[in-house]
C-alpha cells in the first residue's frame, strides 16, 4: 500500500470538581468528581502524501493513493469517578 503516512496524536481532556462540608465539629464529608477523555487520532499528514495524490483507488486488488485507515480517531474513550470521603473522629474514652 502506498502513502500510508499520518501523524498518531493523543487529546486528553479532563474536569474535576469537588466539595467539602463540614458537618459537625468531628465530622467532614468530601465529595469529588473527575471526568477523563482520551482520544486517539491519525489525520493524514499532508507532507507525506504520495504522489498518486490522497485519493484511494482500488486496481486488481491493490490499493494505491492514501491508506485506508486514515483519518482514524477511534478509540474515544470517557471516564467518570466520583468518590465520597466522610470522616469522623471521636475522642479516647479513659
Amino acid at each position: 500500500m502506498l502513502g500510508n503516512n499520518g501523524n498518531s496524536t493523543v487529546q486528553d481532556k479532563y474536569g474535576k470538581a469537588s466539595w467539602t462540608s463540614v458537618v459537625t465539629n468531628s465530622s467532614v464529608n468530601e465529595l469529588r468528581f473527575g471526568w477523563f477523555k482520551d482520544r486517539l487520532s491519525d489525520p493524514g499528514a499532508s507532507d507525506l502524501y504520495p504522489s498518486t495524490g490522497v485519493g484511494l483507488h482500488h486496481c486488481r486488488g491493490q490499493h494505491r493513493g492514501r491508506g485506508a485507515g486514515l483519518p482514524r480517531t477511534y478509540p474515544s474513550e470517557n471516564r467518570y469517578q466520583l468518590v465520597e470521603n466522610y470522616t469522623w473522629t471521636k475522642a479516647p474514652t479513659i
